[in-house]
Formats: C-alpha cells, sequence, structure tokens
C-alpha cells in the first residue's frame, strides 16, 4: 500500500489501532462558519474569548509563543484551505492562525475520549502544540513533535509526501480533554476525535417532517421531528433526496431545514441518520407544496364606536384581506401598540377608549409576516360626555336619475333619531362632508350628487358633533361606474443641503383621481393638500440630521383607499454621509540597520476633525492629521517574521476604522519585491453565472517561487511561478458590476498587485434579507441588549441600517453579524421594534419585534412604592411606619414623580431584605410624612409585575403605631386604624 493511501485511512479514523472495536469518529470542518470571518484584536478579541462551538467542542482563541520566549496575539482567518490541500484531507473551509492559538475543549463531548487527528498545511515560521494544558511545544516544524506529548497521551506526525509547503496529519492517541495548537502560516482542517460507542442500541422513531408557511419568495421550509432513544453524542444528519442539510444535536430537536421551492410538482424524501451509528436512521416523505405568489393585500379598513359607559367605547375594527401570512395581524395607532390578532377573528374589538371629544383615534392594520402589507382607519373625536345614547334607524336613501350628461343625480335622506343631543346632522361620502342639514327639515334632497364612479354607493349620517352616532346607508349608483382610483410610481428625490436642511421633490402617476385633490402626510405630519396639475411638488424644509428615515404617503382626499408611499433618507447635512476609511495600504522603506519604516496611505470620507489613530501588535503609533497622509510609521525592526499590523481609527468615530498589514520584512535580504505589467482578462459568461480568468504579471526579488490569488477576501489559491500565464477556470463573481482581484507572491504580503475589470456575467439577482432572528440577554441594573442577526442575498456594498421605535441603531457591516443593540430599558411595557434594511436597497429588508422586557430596576427608587414590591399602594404604609424617623443619603433628584431614581444605599434594611432608602419616596434624605404624599400622587401605579401580597406575613409586620402628623406639612388623609396607638 503506498503511502498516499496510508496516509488517507489515517486520516479517515483508523489510526487508533490499539482501542476497542465499537468506537465513533466524529470531525469538524469548520464549513458551517462564515468565509472571510477574522478573529483578531481589531475586531474585538481578547486571549480566552469563545469564537465557535461544533459537535459538542468549544474553541477559543489564545496567546501565542514566539521562539524568542515572548507571546503575541495576531488574528485567525476563516478561508477556503489551499488547492494543494488534497482531498479527503481537507475541502471547503479550513483555519488559518497567525500568531495565534487556537483551544479546542473536548470536555463537552458525551463518551470516552480515545484520540484526535487533523490535518494540517505548514507554510513556514513557528508552530505551538500543548494537550491537557501541559508543556507547551514551540517548533519550527510539527514533524519536530515528540512521542509522549502528556500522561497517557501520545503523539504521531505522518507528513503528505511530495507537496509544496509541506501537509500532514497530526494523531494524538489518549484521553485528549484540551487541545492548544497555532502558528505563524499554518493551515488547519478536519479535527477529528474518536470517542467509545454506547452499548445501548440506537432508535429512531416516528419521524416527521411538516412543511412550514410559504415565504416571500415562494418557498417553503420544513419542521422536522421525531422521537430517539440512545442516540450517540455526535447528534444526526439530515439528507433531502441526497443533499445534507446540517448536523445537529438532539438537544435541538425539533430543526428547521430548507428553504424548498414551493413549486406545487416536487415531492421530497428525507433521511434522518445518527452520525455515529448510520444504521441508526428513519425514512419518511413531505410535498409538494404550492406558494402563493400574489402580494398581500389589506383594504377597505374601517371601524364604528359601540355606545358610551362611563365616558368610555370600544372600536370595532373591520377590514378585507388577501394573501395575507399566518401569523395574524396587528394594531396600533396613536402610539399605542393594540396586540396581534387573527384574521379569523375580524371583526375585532379595540377598547375601552376614552371618549374625551377631542381624540382621533388611528389604527394601523398591519400583517405580522408581511410589515409592507398594511392600511389604517380612523375614529372620532368621540364625547362620551353626553346624556342618553344617541342612535339613528330607519335610514332610507333614495336616489334619482342619472343626469343627462352622466356626471350626478339627486339623492333623498331620511331617517329617524333619539337623544341627538343638538338639532343638526352631517352627511358624508367618501371621507367628505358634503352638507349640514337641520333635522327638523327630514327628508332633505342634495342635488347633483357625484359619486366616485364605484358602483356601490356607501353614505354615511351622522348627527353634528356626535361622530358615534351614525348609520350607513348603500345604494347603486344609477350613473356608469368611471374606473378605480390609482396613485402609483411614487418617487422622492432630494435637493443640495443648505444650512443643515433640504427639500424634498415628490412626483408619481395617477388614474380616475377625485377632483379634490390630495394631500401629503408623513412622520406624523400633515404637510398640506395639493392639486394634481401641479405634480411634482414640493415638501420642506427638512432637517438633515443624518438619521431621521422621512415617510411620504400621498392620498387623494376624496378616496382615502388610493395612496402610494415612498421614503428617502438618512439624509446628513452637516456631514454629508457616514464616516468612512478605505484602501488602507503600506509600503516599506530600504532597510537601514536592520531597520524600515511604513509609508501609511488611505482613502477617508466624512470623516471627523479630530484626525485619526494608528495602532496594531499591541502599540499605539499615535494620532496624526488626515490632511498629512500618507504618514510614516518607524523605525520597525525587519526580523524576517513579524508581520506588522495597522488599524486607522477615526478619533470622532470610533466604529470608522480600517486595516492592512505588512511584512514580514527582513532586512538582512536582498532588494524589494515587484508585481508589475500585471493582466487579468475575463473570458464569456457561461450562462452560469461562470467565466475564465486569464492571469499574467512579471515580477522582481519574489524571495519564493509562488503567488497567490485573492478575491473578496477568499483566497483562490496557490500557484507556481513558474507556470504563469495561469487560466482560472469556472471563476465566479459576487455579482457586483466591477470586480477587483489581488495577486500577491506567497509571504510577501506587501509584494501585491490589484487588477479591476468589468464582470461579463450579470448581476446577482434581487436583494433579500430573511430570517431574522433577535435573542435578548439577561437584565443588568434594569436594562438588557438585543443580539440581531438573519440571512442576507445579493446585499449592497454599504453595509445594512437598524432602526425601529422612532430610534435609528445606526449602520452595520454585514460581516460584522450577528450584532448587538442595547443597552434597552426593561421597563416591563415597551414593546422593541427592529427594521433591517440594506443601506443601497432601502426596499431591501425584515423586521421584527420583541415583547415587552420586565427588568428589575437595580435599586431604583419609585416613589410610593415603599415596599419594592412593584405598586404603590397601603401597604407601602407598613414600611413608612417601621422607617419613620430614619435619616440617610439624600437622593441627587428628589422628586416624587412615578419614575425609577438611583439612588444610594442606607444602613438599615426592612426584615425583608428591602433597603430603607426605598421609604425616602421623596428622597429628601430623612422618612416623613412628605413621604406619604408619594404614595397618594401615585397609589396603584405600577412598575414592572406587582409581587402578590402574603398577608400572613403583612399582618406580622405592621407596626403598632403608623406616624402621625408631626408638621404642619404632613398629610393625615392615610392614618392609621388601631384603635390604641399611643405614644411610648
Amino acid at each position: 500500500m503506498n503511502k498516499v493511501r496510508v496516509f488517507l485511512l489515517l486520516l479517515a479514523g483508523f489510526f487508533f489501532a490499539a482501542v476497542l472495536p465499537a468506537q465513533t469518529t466524529i470531525c469538524l470542518d469548520f464549513d458551517e462558519l462564515q468565509a472571510g470571518t477574522v478573529y483578531s484584536p481589531a475586531n474585538g478579541y481578547e486571549p480566552g474569548d469563545l469564537v465557535f462551538n461544533e459537535q459538542n467542542v468549544a474553541v477559543s482563541v489564545d496567546e501565542f509563543f514566539l521562539s524568542n520566549g515572548n507571546t503575541a496575539f495576531g488574528m485567525t482567518s476563516v478561508l477556503n484551505v489551499p488547492l494543494n490541500f488534497p482531498p479527503p484531507i481537507a475541502g471547503g473551509l479550513g483555519l488559518f492562525p497567525n500568531n495565534m492559538n487556537l483551544v479546542f475543549d473536548f470536555s463537552g463531548v458525551q463518551g470516552a475520549m480515545l484520540g484526535v487527528g487533523f490535518a494540517y498545511q505548514d507554510a513556514g515560521g513557528t508552530e505551538n502544540l500543548s494537550v491537557n494544558g501541559g508543556d507547551m511545544f514551540i517548533l519550527s516544524s510539527l514533524t519536530q513533535l515528540p512521542t509522549a506529548v502528556a500522561p497517557g497521551v501520545t503523539a504521531q506526525v505522518v507528513p503528505y509526501p511530495g507537496l509544496i509547503p509541506p501537509v500532514g496529519g497530526v494523531f494524538l492517541t489518549g484521553p485528549v480533554e484540551t487541545l492548544t495548537v497555532g502558528g505563524q502560516q499554518l493551515a488547519l482542517d478536519n479535527f477529528c476525535y474518536q470517542i467509545e460507542e454506547a452499548n445501548a442500541d440506537c432508535v429512531i422513531s416516528e419521524l416527521s417532517a411538516t412543511p412550514l408557511d410559504c415565504n416571500p419568495d415562494n418557498g417553503y421550509s420544513v419542521l422536522v421531528d421525531f422521537l430517539h432513544e440512545n442516540g450517540s453524542g455526535a447528534g444526526f444528519e439530515v439528507v433531502v433526496n441526497g443533499q445534507g442539510y446540517g448536523a445537529f444535536s438532539y438537544d435541538d430537536l425539533p430543526v428547521t431545514i430548507g428553504t424548498f421551492p414551493g413549486d406545487g410538482t416536487s415531492s421530497y424524501e428525507i433521511h434522518v441518520i445518527d452520525l455515529a451509528n448510520p444504521d441508526c436512521s428513519a425514512v419518511a416523505e413531505f410535498g409538494p407544496v404550492e406558494c402563493i405568489s400574489a402580494p398581500c393585500h389589506i383594504f377597505e379598513v374601517g371601524a364604528d364606536a359601540t355606545d358610551c359607559v362611563d365616558g368610555q367605547f370600544y372600536a370595532i375594527l373591520y377590514f378585507q384581506y388577501e394573501n395575507v401570512g399566518s401569523e395574524g395581524f396587528n394594531v396600533h395607532g396613536n402610539g399605542v401598540n393594540y396586540g396581534n390578532f387573527e384574521y379569523a377573528n375580524v371583526p375585532i374589538t379595540i377598547g375601552p377608549l376614552d371618549g374625551d371629544g377631542t381624540t382621533i383615534y388611528e389604527f394601523v392594520v398591519q400583517d405580522n409576516l408581511h410589515p409592507d402589507c398594511q392600511n389604517f382607519t380612523v375614529i372620532g373625536p368621540v364625547d362620551c360626555g353626553t346624556g342618553g345614547p344617541c342612535d339613528i334607524f330607519d335610514l332610507v336613501v333614495d336616489t334619482g336619475d342619472c343626469n343627462p350628461d352622466g356626471n350626478g343625480y339627486n339623492i333623498t335622506i331620511n331617517f329617524q333619531v333619539e337623544n341627538p343631543g343638538n338639532d343638526f346632522f352631517e352627511v358624508f361620502y367618501d371621507g367628505q362632508n358634503i352638507g349640514f342639514f337641520p333635522i327638523s327639515e327630514l327628508p332633505v334632497t342634495i342635488e347633483n350628487f357625484q359619486d366616485n364612479g364605484e358602483p356601490v354607493v356607501h353614505i354615511n349620517v351622522c348627527i353634528n358633533d356626535h361622530p358615534d352616532c351614525c348609520q350607513v346607508a348603500e345604494f347603486v349608483s344609477p350613473c356608469p361606474a368611471g374606473g378605480d382610483c390609482h396613485i402609483f410610481d411614487l418617487g422622492a428625490d432630494a435637493t443640495d443641503c443648505v444650512d443643515g436642511q433640504f427639500y424634498v421633490t415628490l412626483y408619481f402617476q395617477y388614474e380616475n383621481v377625485g377632483s379634490e385633490g390630495f394631500k401629503v402626510l408623513g412622520n406624523g405630519v400633515n404637510y398640506g393638500n395639493f392639486e394634481y396639475a401641479n405634480v411634482p411638488i414640493t415638501i420642506g424644509p427638512l432637517e438633515g440630521d443624518g438619521t431621521t428615515v422621512y415617510e411620504f404617503v400621498v392620498q387623494d382626499n376624496q378616496h382615502p383607499d388610493c395612496h402610494d408611499f415612498t421614503v428617502i433618507g438618512q439624509i446628513d447635512c452637516g456631514g454629508g454621509g457616514d464616516c468612512q476609511i478605505f484602501e488602507v495600504g503600506a509600503d516599506a522603506t530600504d532597510c537601514v540597520d536592520g531597520q524600515f519604516y511604513a509609508i501609511l496611505y488611505l482613502q477617508y470620507e466624512n470623516v471627523g476633525g479630530e484626525g485619526f489613530n494608528v495602532h496594531g501588535n499591541g502599540v499605539n503609533y499615535g494620532n496624526f492629521e488626515y490632511a498629512n497622509v500618507p504618514i510614516t510609521i518607524g523605525p520597525l525592526e525587519g526580523d524576517g517574521t513579524t508581520i506588522y499590523e495597522f488599524v486607522v481609527q477615526d478619533n470622532q468615530h470610533p466604529d470608522c476604522h480600517d486595516f492592512t498589514v505588512i511584512g514580514p520584512i527582513d532586512c538582512g535580504g536582498g532588494g524589494d519585491c515587484d508585481i508589475f505589467e500585471l493582466v487579468v482578462e475575463p473570458g464569456e459568461c457561461n450562462g452560469e453565472g461562470q467565466y475564465p480568468l486569464f492571469i499574467n504579471f512579471q515580477y522582481e526579488n519574489a524571495g519564493n517561487d509562488f503567488f497567490e490569488v485573492f478575491y473578496d477576501g477568499q483566497n483562490l489559491g496557490l500557484f507556481p511561478l513558474a507556470e504563469l500565464p495561469i487560466t482560472l477556470e469556472d471563476f465566479e463573481d459576487n455579482g457586483e458590476a466591477v470586480v477587483h482581484i489581488n495577486i500577491c507572491i506567497n509571504d510577501q504580503p506587501d509584494c501585491c498587485q490589484i487588477a479591476e475589470f468589468e464582470s461579463p456575467c450579470p448581476g446577482g439577482g434581487d436583494c433579500h434579507i430573511f430570517d431574522l432572528v433577535a435573542d435578548v440577554t439577561d437584565c443588568e441594573d434594569g436594562q438588557f441588549y438585543v443580539f440581531l442577526n438573519f440571512q442576507y442575498e445579493n446585499v449592497g456594498g454599504e453595509g445594512f441600517n437598524v432602526h425601529g421605535n422612532g430610534v435609528n441603531y445606526g449602520n452595520f457591516e454585514y460581516g460584522n453579524l450577528p450584532i448587538t443593540i442595547g443597552p434597552l430599558d426593561g421597563n416591563g411595557s415597551t414593546e422593541y421594534e427592529f427594521g433591517v434594511s440594506d443601506l443601497l436597497h432601502p426596499d431591501c429588508g425584515d423586521a421584527i419585534s420583541i415583547p415587552a422586557v420586565d427588568c428589575p430596576d437595580g435599586g431604583n427608587v419609585w416613589p410610593g412604592d415603599a415596599n419594592s414590591d412593584n405598586i404603590a399602594n397601603n401597604l407601602d404604609l407598613l414600611n413608612l411606619g417601621i422607617a419613620f424617623g430614619a435619616i440617610g443619603p439624600t437622593r441627587n433628584n428628589p422628586s416624587i414623580l412615578w419614575d425609577g431614581w438611583p439612588s444610594q444605599d442606607w444602613v438599615e434594611t426592612f426584615p425583608s431584605g428591602v433597603n430603607f432608602k426605598h421609604a425616602d419616596c421623596d428622597g429628601t434624605g430623612s422618612v416623613d410624612g412628605g413621604d406619604i404624599e408619594a404614595i397618594e400622587l401615585n397609589y396603584n401605579e405600577t412598575h414592572g409585575t406587582p409581587e402578590p401580597v402574603d398577608y400572613s406575613t403583612v399582618r406580622k409586620t405592621i407596626p403598632r403605631c403608623l406616624p402621625t402628623c408631626p408638621t404642619r406639612n404632613c398629610k393625615p388623609a392615610i392614618r392609621s386604624r388601631s384603635r390604641s396607638c399611643s405614644a411610648r
């Protein structure tokens, strides 16, 4: 058997020759990680940080030990493994530690550990390896690893013959608990560990594959669930029609896979297989599923008010809908979220609402799966202060013949009424008031009435100043229809900024609109009424604050359901957009006495006025002015091993930064490396988004015989210089119009050239952001954070924006997902909304909301809640009696307004453990009669969830005497009921 075959068998899991036959091999291939991810200090990672967990193995980053006795903490990249890493030794993604160690923790593995093996490529430099926290071996090659590496653990290193750079496998036999490994130019893949199998038989049964609701792209996911016994700790994999859909832990059940096309024809066979016991499996079928492609539509939204009771009323909300989502709809308005409802329950009841005679209630109906699918209506003002309920009945509307010109007809109105409250009534049509009449003149005739062309006309008759006392009559129009009103193709353009403000030009198309013009609404502002003849129109001036997204709704004045909307923003009139630092690069000067300087250059836009900072390799090189770019850093040691990192960071905008690297620079060697006359030419597109790519160039002082090709942060391969020119077959770009290819001499990151060309293949399709997930952290000091993550396709190159609840949380890079939003107040009442939208494609986004989070207040004092049970009531008087006369620190903000006020702890505490500071309701530093006023003012107010009352405990803690009225300012309205309360 040749060496290659032996090596492949070893890496496949047969290298543990002296172990029991009942064994399981489980491998980490890293293919579930995000390509291009970098774990480095520049991205916020510190030694000991956990970076991912795969197959029950936790992987963290740690310091690297250099051969000179020092330590470093560089970076680890997730990239495609080099092309000379032969399959099946490796494939897909691998880990590339550079002056960094990776720590693999096997403590989460279920079963007796028998050994660990992994594949490596060593392109030079120093390597580290340690087992079970023992001796750290600092090696110039992994082949120098001794046989005994830890108590009970032996090592074997098997090189793969004939490959440059060297490739091989490391195999550790014995109870490996932790493995630390890293290097300077090291590539790692396929970490496999072997455990002893369980003796009991594995059983998978009752497998179900349930198709879920269709998504907006006419696809669907599948919920997979089953029963299992004696499954291995390695988990299970899901295979559909021969294609793998991932590996999972049994603890993850049920799991969701997909998506699958909802074409109405495709059927699927699903296999669930235990990773350690292939014979332990089950099979099921699902599909076909047909998804509806028609758009979601909510229309004809209306609301009726019920009769008043004790000054309040309810709103009966009704509407029509088509192609809506399966998760129901939400109703909100006037800053209030009325909750989620099922379509099957329409009409729904909202309330009770205050009939104050002034408030106009807005109701926005929004589909929970399709946020852009919404509509609204209004009701009121409703006045519940009148006498008996007003009632209109026996309403009759008779129509005359259509006028000869077809533009109108007479209508006669008659009805009965009880308790009108005044002597007049009004007639409304299509949202417009078409008449004001005395009730005594009934019946009344309106001549030359003109409808909106719809076949059925609805007339609303209301008693004057009683919008809840109305009746609607409908009749068939005697005049032919004029067509539906349409407003469409609405767009908005922003003018240049002047003094921090700008104007917006609105333009749109329209058909069959009313004769009374249209209005423009948005962001809670009514911008006024306009004539269609004046389109396009100008709105403004508007504040260019760089954060507000302006909404514009164009609505026909006669046909409220006839509208369209658009958005624009954020417009920054102060700095011209977000701060950006890009195209950072560094050139090395000639060496002098073993040292060199780095010439640092960069491009920038919208940066701050306080310059920038440069740091890297744990060194702060200082602050600089943008006007002085390029700048010189140094002198630096040209030791031939150090890779110097330079992070350029704006001093006013810490999130605005970029970085580059240079080296290693060997000041003992020859002349500078140089690539010139670079030619990169694409071939024709093959119709599947791929094309050949021709590469050729000249070079000097390469220092070695290889070069590398990089695209979009990925290494496309290592090639011999002697084989130039080369052609990359079936190259596939990311869909952008202009493609940038970077060519670098191997191990010479400062010896590179970039070529650009226009892609011969069209773009990558429509932008999609989907599967948005929001995870809530634990509370701390009354606040919490939210982790946002989502999937995306064909997004723009400028990142995305997150906004919600009227707050712009900022712009982010897709490469930084998941992101953290916060801190947010966990007040127990706010339902937080998060909308994600692509910066280049505003219509490309997704939204999610989280229920109200109730966090402890972190010791804050709520005036009137003296016993800190989240409610102000009579029980708080007990704590006032116990603490009466106590003195402690005064609050910085004395107040009895209902809010959580930060306060310093006092020395004393109540028997319940609550600090005495909560009894100092007004924050004056003493518990006295003035604190009773806070209980009166805030009686029955709550924050969070009130604690249940244990009245047996209450009786035990009631003081003999509640506070008397020691001063004139004391309010004796709340007194003790004790019959024998006397001073002692």
